[in-house]
């Protein structure tokens, strides 16, 4: 834990810091969780995994991909689609 000495600060200054940090931690939680909450389009989804359109719905409906509705469109979670992503086999790169 960092220790913060303060030296000739009133109250309201001391009190005006701390808001200025709370502000600045909050606005850059809020920057990243709009960074991880990017919704892709089925087109876009398709062509982020070279998958077809039947694909898409067999993997939804093998509850691989979880697809959202809003209205009559369908979109997925970037951060969940890349989650979904298995790896086959462990490459070893040592010779």
């Amino acid at each position: 834990m960092k220790t913060i000495q303060i030296e000739n600060a009133t109250l309201q200054e001391m009190l005006d810091g701390i808001k200025l940090i709370v502000n600045s931690s909050i606005q850059n939680s809020i920057m990243n969780e709009s960074k991880n909450d990017e919704l892709l389009t089925r087109e876009e989804t398709s062509k982020f995994l070279r998958v077809s359109y039947p694909t898409l719905n067999s993997w939804a409906k093998k509850k691989i991909l979880i697809p959202l509705s809003l209205g009559t469109r369908i979109y997925y979670r970037k951060d969940e689609v890349i989650k979904s992503m298995k790896p086959i086999y462990n490459i070893n790169l040592k010779n």
